[in-house]
């Protein structure tokens, strides 16, 4: 037989070694093959059943019979709140990013078939990893679980609050096993950004953020920070490049200047 390691073959019923054949009749013979549990939908193997005329072998047949795990396909996009929808901000002449997840819920490796945008008058969106390497497809284990984000370029003079809604559909599969997800995704100018977008993480990890932001014809911007305090004391915050007290995050700079600064949550 050619089964995968783990897997058996047994013989169940009257199956036997030798079994009597009465002139047009049907004889049903039966096997159970047991799968690892482990076993993945893409995984598949076979038996060959070979018959024999007692007294005369050269009255034979050969059947080779294929055994598969049954496939089951599932895929999930997800924005920050656990919907299908997620937004990203960006300075005017730089990137919008938004973060997303997407998930493998089958039981076998799935590479997307599409990965399709609709059109936006500030040019083409694009998927990215959080490194921002441009994604063309993706492939995803049985059960990963990958963040990733949605980018465009926000062209230069576009007015803080402009905004692009497009929808990102990724599709896995091929004919009536298509399967498509569609992602709601909202692009918007803005004087401040921050990447990345958004964090999921463990606890007890520092996760982090670089924000930059447009300096005003005055040179400093000022965030309003009370709202911080109903954090408690166990989600401790630090800023590097701004100053930050009990009541609000103060950055200072040239007029009219891009200034950046990191902030921490622990």
């Amino acid at each position: 037989s050619g089964l995968p390691p783990g897997w058996e073959l047994t013989p169940t019923g009257t199956t036997a070694s030798s079994v009597s054949l009465a002139p047009q009749q049907t004889v049903a013979l039966t096997w159970n093959v047991a799968i690892d549990e482990a076993a993945l939908g893409d995984e598949e193997g076979w038996f060959d059943l070979s018959v024999v005329l007692d007294g005369q072998p050269e009255a034979n047949a050969t059947l080779r019979v294929p055994v598969e795990v049954l496939r089951t396909r599932g895929l999930d996009l997800e924005g920050p709140d656990g919907t299908s929808s997620t937004r990203g901000h960006g300075l005017a002449g730089s990137t919008a990013e938004a973060w997303f997840s997407i998930e493998n819920l089958g039981n076998a490796q799935d590479t997307t078939t599409s990965i399709d945008w609709d059109s936006s008058a500030w040019g083409s969106p694009r998927v990215e990893t959080s490194d921002g390497v441009e994604l063309f497809t993706i492939t995803l284990a049985p059960g990963e679980f990958r963040v990733l984000k949605a980018a465009i370029d926000v062209p230069t003079g576009t007015a803080p609050g402009s905004v692009q809604q497009v929808d990102l559909t990724v599709c896995v599969g091929e004919g009536e096993e298509t399967l498509c997800r569609t992602l709601d995704v909202t692009f918007a100018a803005a004087t401040a950004s921050n990447d990345p977008g958004h964090h999921r993480t463990f606890p007890d990890v520092t996760v982090s953020y670089a924000i930059d932001v447009e300096l005003p014809s005055s040179g400093s911007v000022t965030w309003n920070t009370t709202d911080l305090s109903t954090l408690g004391p166990s989600w401790p915050i630090a800023v590097d490049g701004a100053v930050m007290n009990a009541t609000g995050l103060h950055v200072n700079g040239n007029p009219g200047s891009t200034a950046s600064f990191v902030l921490s949550v622990d």
